[in-house]
């Protein structure tokens, strides 16, 4: 994109990118290759931000300190986070579960009816039935796909 371009007009411009293009700009932008599969959408947007940042100063500081206490936080109450970037101080990915342990059980209110499912060693048990993940449980409960810890309100 020209140098001597209007921010409107380098946003504008995003939009004749080619697929390439974009992943080319978020290697630029991120340090690294973007998530396999991401969509022509997210790859726009994250270099219309990265412009805008550019050009406008980015995240204040304070948002930039509450985004590092978010991410330590998260990271204190979860066993599956995942390192930061030493050299920048920026966190790659945290990836926090809240596991069930088994022994736990399950209740959600749905449509009236109140569901109860135990956690065991083999999976999950639900009116006699044991099934591999929440979500097997959610889908035979509501007959639509549903995210099973988002079913539960994990």
């Amino acid at each position: 994109m020209g140098v001597h371009l209007s921010l409107a007009e380098k946003l504008k411009a995003i939009e004749h990118l080619s697929h390439e293009e974009l992943k080319a700009r978020w290697r630029k932008d991120h340090g690294v290759n973007p998530p396999k599969g991401v969509r022509r959408g997210i790859l726009m947007r994250s270099a219309a931000w990265h412009l805008q940042a550019k050009s406008r100063g980015g995240l204040s500081r304070s948002a930039k300190t509450f985004v590092r206490q978010s991410i330590a936080q998260l990271r204190s109450e979860g066993p599956d986070s995942e390192d930061s970037d030493d050299r920048s101080g920026i966190v790659r990915r945290v990836r926090v579960r809240k596991a069930v342990t088994p022994g736990s059980r399950l209740i959600r209110e749905w449509n009236g009816k109140t569901y109860a499912v135990d956690a065991t060693d083999e999976g999950f048990l639900f009116e006699g039935q044991v099934f591999r993940s929440l979500s097997a449980v959610a889908r035979h409960i509501t007959g639509a796909r549903w995210s099973g810890p988002r079913f539960f309100g994990l």
